[in-house]
């Protein structure tokens, strides 16, 4: 959500949910933290909320973790996590798995991830012979509904969120599409010939950026 920071450059932004999420909380999840490999993989901030929602604070954890995250909220959230610190970030899922796979490492690896992960990470690591221990923390349903009112563009924050947009609207063929990384990019493009504009960075002050850019602060946005 933009929370209407681009009030001040001009832009008019409507935010809406097309997704809701439920994190995971037990006992069982619990010991599969307590029991996680030392180095971590995170790609969307909610599985890092997760991680913490069942990450037992009182017990000792004797091997420091180290992080593989995304940029942006997914790394401020990482690092609140304690006794860990970050080893590489990326833009995307993909770009990830290449940043482990260049640290050379011999131990396999824990993806803190959602039910509806995608297989891009995974499968890299998996042929560049890492062992991917995949623990789902959290899981995404649909919440989509028609915008009937009218926008210039789109910002999608994440696969899922587009996934739920496109199976409940379809887009004219002069609407731009924002999207937070090539992961979220490969979604949309999976449903529209739209023009596609992928924020350098995986934050909300880079899409707001990219925004700004493309429209020289003229256009009104819907997200």
């Amino acid at each position: 959500m933009v929370s209407g920071t681009g009030e001040k450059y001009g832009v008019h932004f409507l935010n809406f949910n097309f997704i809701e999420t439920e994190i995971y909380v037990n006992r069982s999840l619990s010991e599969s933290i307590r029991k996680a490999k030392r180095y971590l993989v995170f790609t969307s901030a909610k599985a890092v909320e997760g991680y913490l929602k069942n990450y037992d604070q009182t017990a000792m954890y004797s091997v420091q973790k180290n992080i593989f995250c995304l940029g942006g909220e997914t790394l401020k959230a990482a690092e609140m996590i304690c006794n860990a610190s970050v080893k590489a970030t990326a833009k995307d899922a993909a770009s990830l798995a290449d940043e482990i796979i260049k640290c050379n490492i011999t131990d396999a690896v824990s993806f803190i991830c959602g039910k509806s992960r995608r297989e891009e990470l995974p499968e890299m690591l998996k042929k560049n012979n890492i062992s991917v221990e995949e623990i789902e923390i959290y899981q995404t349903c649909a919440a989509g509904k028609n915008i009937k009112e009218n926008y210039a563009a789109v910002m999608f924050f994440s696969p899922s969120g587009a996934e739920s947009f496109f199976q409940s609207n379809i887009l004219k063929t002069d609407i731009t599409c924002f999207c937070i990384g090539e992961t979220t990019a490969s979604s949309v493009n999976l449903h529209t010939y739209n023009q596609i504009i992928v924020a350098e960075e995986p934050t909300q002050q880079s899409m707001l950026n990219s925004i700004i850019t493309h429209y020289s602060l003229q256009e009104k946005i819907i997200k």
